[in-house]
């Protein structure tokens, strides 16, 4: 028979409204920790070429704009997603999501509709 102990407690799941993440600080993402990833690693996305880089770039756009959106600060959010638009012009989710914000909160909540019922 084997028998084990655990000694520490491996992993610690939060559920609930004081759970945090990154992505719920849109500020903390923008002023932050978009900065500080990008220039940690903008040499070596331009290692693998421009395209790499315009689409390294564009993704933390987006995600800065996505945050922005789910915050409903609208203006920043076409603002961060027209620039990730600039250097990924191919993408629809950035093109939905840029669409999403132009009508403000109406046109955000009927875009969050839609998309719960094609789920």
């Amino acid at each position: 028979m084997i028998r084990s102990t655990v000694s520490q407690c491996r992993r610690v799941r939060s559920v609930g409204s004081d759970y945090k993440q990154i992505g719920d600080r849109y500020e903390e993402l923008r002023d932050i920790a978009y900065p500080r990833i990008y220039d940690k690693h903008k040499d070596l996305a331009r290692n693998e070429g421009v395209r790499f880089q315009m689409y390294f770039k564009s993704t933390f756009l987006e995600s800065i704009g996505k945050s922005a959106l789910y915050r409903g600060k609208y203006s920043e959010a076409r603002y961060y997603l027209l620039r990730a638009l600039l250097y990924r012009p191919w993408s629809p989710s950035i093109l939905v999501r840029l669409a999403a914000s132009l009508g403000g909160d109406r046109t955000y909540k009927a875009a969050k509709d839609i998309r719960n019922l094609l789920r």
